[in-house]
Protein backbone atom coordinates (compact mmCIF):
# COMPACT_ATOMS: atom_id res chain seq x y z
CA UNK A 1 0.00 0.00 0.00
CA UNK A 2 1.28 3.35 -0.57
CA UNK A 3 0.67 6.17 1.53
CA UNK A 4 -0.09 8.96 -0.85
CA UNK A 5 1.81 11.70 1.89
CA UNK A 6 0.69 10.34 4.46
CA UNK A 7 1.41 12.56 7.87
CA UNK A 8 3.29 10.38 10.62
CA UNK A 9 4.82 11.85 13.64
CA UNK A 10 7.05 9.43 14.66
CA UNK A 11 7.45 9.21 18.39
CA UNK A 12 10.46 7.30 20.40
CA UNK A 13 10.87 6.33 23.75
CA UNK A 14 13.89 5.14 25.34
CA UNK A 15 14.03 1.50 24.74
CA UNK A 16 17.40 -0.25 23.58
CA UNK A 17 14.58 -0.74 20.26
CA UNK A 18 14.74 3.13 19.66
CA UNK A 19 17.66 2.65 16.95
CA UNK A 20 14.78 0.28 14.90
CA UNK A 21 12.43 3.45 14.58
CA UNK A 22 15.02 4.28 12.02
CA UNK A 23 14.67 1.48 10.15
CA UNK A 24 10.94 1.81 10.34
CA UNK A 25 10.60 5.41 9.26
CA UNK A 26 13.03 4.37 6.45
CA UNK A 27 10.20 2.29 5.34
CA UNK A 28 7.46 4.43 6.12
CA UNK A 29 8.82 6.94 3.75
CA UNK A 30 9.81 4.12 0.83
CA UNK A 31 5.66 4.27 1.03
CA UNK A 32 5.10 7.78 0.65
CA UNK A 33 4.53 9.00 4.25
CA UNK A 34 6.04 12.30 5.14
CA UNK A 35 7.61 12.08 8.77
CA UNK A 36 8.58 14.45 11.54
CA UNK A 37 10.64 12.59 15.18
CA UNK A 38 9.78 13.43 18.08
CA UNK A 39 12.03 12.01 20.74
CA UNK A 40 12.17 11.73 24.85
CA UNK A 41 15.54 12.85 26.26
CA UNK A 42 16.11 9.27 27.57
CA UNK A 43 15.80 7.79 24.16
CA UNK A 44 18.68 9.84 22.99
CA UNK A 45 20.72 7.80 25.69
CA UNK A 46 20.10 4.95 22.97
CA UNK A 47 20.02 7.02 19.36
CA UNK A 48 20.96 10.68 18.50
CA UNK A 49 18.61 13.17 17.06
CA UNK A 50 21.33 13.83 14.06
CA UNK A 51 20.91 9.59 13.36
CA UNK A 52 17.37 10.35 12.62
CA UNK A 53 17.79 14.11 10.25
CA UNK A 54 20.24 11.97 8.26
CA UNK A 55 18.23 8.79 7.63
CA UNK A 56 15.05 10.34 7.15
CA UNK A 57 15.75 14.22 6.34
CA UNK A 58 13.01 14.89 8.74
CA UNK A 59 12.28 17.44 11.15
CA UNK A 60 13.40 16.23 14.89
CA UNK A 61 12.33 17.68 17.98
CA UNK A 62 13.27 17.02 21.55
CA UNK A 63 12.41 19.70 23.75
CA UNK A 64 9.82 22.09 22.37
CA UNK A 65 11.32 24.80 23.91
CA UNK A 66 14.59 24.78 22.60
CA UNK A 67 14.92 26.45 19.45
CA UNK A 68 11.75 25.93 17.81
CA UNK A 69 11.42 26.36 14.26
CA UNK A 70 8.19 27.90 14.71
CA UNK A 71 6.73 30.18 17.29
CA UNK A 72 3.28 28.59 17.68
CA UNK A 73 2.71 25.90 20.06
CA UNK A 74 4.77 22.90 18.52
CA UNK A 75 2.90 19.86 20.25
CA UNK A 76 -0.24 21.52 19.19
CA UNK A 77 1.10 22.64 15.58
CA UNK A 78 2.57 18.91 15.24
CA UNK A 79 -0.85 17.16 16.54
CA UNK A 80 -2.76 18.81 14.14
CA UNK A 81 -0.32 18.16 11.43
CA UNK A 82 -0.50 14.25 11.88
CA UNK A 83 -2.65 11.41 10.33
CA UNK A 84 -1.00 8.73 12.63
CA UNK A 85 0.85 9.39 16.20
CA UNK A 86 3.35 6.29 16.37
CA UNK A 87 4.56 5.84 19.34
CA UNK A 88 8.21 3.11 18.77
CA UNK A 89 8.74 1.97 20.72
CA UNK A 90 6.51 2.64 23.37
CA UNK A 91 8.56 2.42 26.85
CA UNK A 92 6.02 1.71 30.31
CA UNK A 93 6.57 4.71 31.29
CA UNK A 94 5.36 6.65 28.00
CA UNK A 95 2.17 4.23 27.71
CA UNK A 96 1.62 5.01 31.60
CA UNK A 97 2.10 8.69 31.25
CA UNK A 98 -1.04 8.46 27.83
CA UNK A 99 -3.00 6.31 30.40
CA UNK A 100 -3.19 8.71 33.11
CA UNK A 101 -3.81 11.80 30.85
CA UNK A 102 0.12 13.22 31.96
CA UNK A 103 1.75 15.40 29.66
CA UNK A 104 4.84 16.39 30.99
CA UNK A 105 7.79 16.51 27.74
CA UNK A 106 7.08 16.98 23.74
CA UNK A 107 5.81 13.17 22.91
CA UNK A 108 3.40 13.12 25.98
CA UNK A 109 1.65 16.89 25.13
CA UNK A 110 1.80 15.54 21.77
CA UNK A 111 -0.28 12.28 22.70
CA UNK A 112 -2.84 14.47 24.82
CA UNK A 113 -3.03 17.35 22.48
CA UNK A 114 -3.72 14.85 18.75
CA UNK A 115 -7.49 14.17 17.68
CA UNK A 116 -5.69 11.15 15.35
CA UNK A 117 -4.96 7.86 16.08
CA UNK A 118 -2.47 7.16 18.08
CA UNK A 119 -0.16 3.78 17.99
CA UNK A 120 1.90 2.12 20.97
CA UNK A 121 3.99 -0.08 19.63
CA UNK A 122 5.48 -0.94 22.98
CA UNK A 123 9.25 -2.76 23.72
CA UNK A 124 10.19 -3.66 27.28
CA UNK A 125 11.69 -6.22 29.68
CA UNK A 126 9.30 -9.43 30.09
CA UNK A 127 8.59 -8.46 33.81
CA UNK A 128 7.62 -4.96 32.73
CA UNK A 129 5.57 -5.60 30.51
CA UNK A 130 3.54 -8.28 32.20
CA UNK A 131 3.54 -6.09 35.47
CA UNK A 132 -0.03 -5.57 36.72
CA UNK A 133 0.43 -1.85 36.46
CA UNK A 134 1.70 -1.78 32.97
CA UNK A 135 -1.15 -4.37 31.98
CA UNK A 136 -3.97 -1.76 33.17
CA UNK A 137 -2.03 1.09 31.64
CA UNK A 138 -2.53 -0.69 28.16
CA UNK A 139 -6.20 -1.91 29.08
CA UNK A 140 -6.76 2.22 29.82
CA UNK A 141 -5.16 3.63 27.08
CA UNK A 142 -6.54 1.35 25.03
CA UNK A 143 -10.21 2.26 26.69
CA UNK A 144 -9.36 5.79 25.26
CA UNK A 145 -9.30 5.02 21.91
CA UNK A 146 -5.97 4.66 21.80
CA UNK A 147 -4.34 1.87 19.16
CA UNK A 148 -1.71 -0.76 21.22
CA UNK A 149 0.28 -3.48 19.22
CA UNK A 150 0.96 -6.53 20.67
CA UNK A 151 5.07 -7.51 21.31
CA UNK A 152 6.77 -10.37 19.83
CA UNK A 153 7.89 -12.69 21.89
CA UNK A 154 11.82 -13.86 21.43
CA UNK A 155 15.30 -12.71 22.64
CA UNK A 156 15.61 -9.47 24.99
CA UNK A 157 17.84 -7.20 24.84
CA UNK A 158 18.74 -7.35 28.50
CA UNK A 159 19.39 -11.05 27.74
CA UNK A 160 16.56 -13.10 28.80
CA UNK A 161 13.65 -14.59 26.82
CA UNK A 162 9.98 -13.64 26.33
CA UNK A 163 7.52 -10.85 25.67
CA UNK A 164 8.20 -7.97 24.99
CA UNK A 165 10.35 -8.03 21.80
CA UNK A 166 9.42 -4.49 19.44
CA UNK A 167 7.25 -6.43 16.65
CA UNK A 168 8.98 -7.05 13.15
CA UNK A 169 8.87 -3.61 10.41
CA UNK A 170 6.41 -5.17 8.61
CA UNK A 171 3.83 -6.11 10.98
CA UNK A 172 4.05 -2.37 12.25
CA UNK A 173 3.59 -0.88 8.43
CA UNK A 174 0.46 -3.74 8.35
CA UNK A 175 -0.80 -2.58 11.76
CA UNK A 176 -0.50 1.36 10.33
CA UNK A 177 -2.15 0.24 6.99
CA UNK A 178 -4.94 -0.78 8.89
CA UNK A 179 -5.67 2.18 10.34
CA UNK A 180 -5.38 3.88 7.10
CA UNK A 181 -8.35 1.70 5.98
CA UNK A 182 -10.19 2.37 9.12
CA UNK A 183 -9.62 6.04 8.67
CA UNK A 184 -10.82 5.82 5.51
CA UNK A 185 -13.99 3.86 5.81
CA UNK A 186 -15.18 6.21 8.41
CA UNK A 187 -14.42 9.11 6.37
CA UNK A 188 -16.66 7.39 3.76
CA UNK A 189 -19.66 6.32 6.65
CA UNK A 190 -20.02 9.79 7.71
CA UNK A 191 -19.82 12.02 4.14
Amino acid sequence: MEYDGLKIVLCVSGSVAAYKSVYLGRELLRRGAEIRVAMTKNSTKFITPLTFRAALSAPVVVDQFENPADFNMQHISWSRWADIVLVAPATANIIAKAAAGIADDFISTIILATETPVLFVPAMNKAMLKNPATQRNIKTAEELGYYVMQTESGNLACGEEGEGRFPKISAIVEYVESLIAEKKNSRVKNS
